[in-house]
């Protein structure tokens, strides 16, 4: 974090031994202050690896057979996101946070016959007390 921004990085590991696999994240954000509010854009990407996105989106040629759904084996993918944050203070001790968000995901989840979007878009809105 400085004067021109915030740069965030992440790898995660899974490892409760469904899958594994590896999940990393490169985000930059820039916080703008205008009267009460501060609002924070955000972007960046995530980068899944393989043998994570087959345990969420792949599917072996037993489940094709269950399914009805094609077999498939999805590689790597980096899917790029954007976000933006906005926060006020409501008194002394209470903060309401709202967020939205998009993430467009890579090829191997998109052309999963399980995706049903290239994208997923998510919004929330939060209220903080302070102690």
């Amino acid at each position: 974090s400085a004067g021109w921004g915030a740069l965030s990085a992440s790898v995660k590991r899974e490892v409760s031994g469904h899958g594994g696999g590896l999940e990393s994240s490169l985000y930059y954000s820039y916080p703008i202050q205008a009267g009460r509010f501060t609002w924070v854009p955000r972007v960046g990407v995530v980068h899944s690896s393989a043998r994570l996105l087959d345990y969420y989106y792949g599917i072996s040629d037993e489940e094709a057979l269950r399914s009805g759904l094609a077999a498939y084996a999805p590689g790597s993918a980096t899917s790029p996101g954007l976000q933006i944050a906005v926060s006020t203070p409501l008194g002394t001790k209470w903060r309401a946070t709202g967020v939205v968000a998009s993430q467009w995901f890579g090829d191997a989840v998109k052309d999963s016959p399980m995706a049903r979007r290239g994208a997923q878009n998510s919004a929330f809105i939060s209220l903080m007390r302070s102690f």
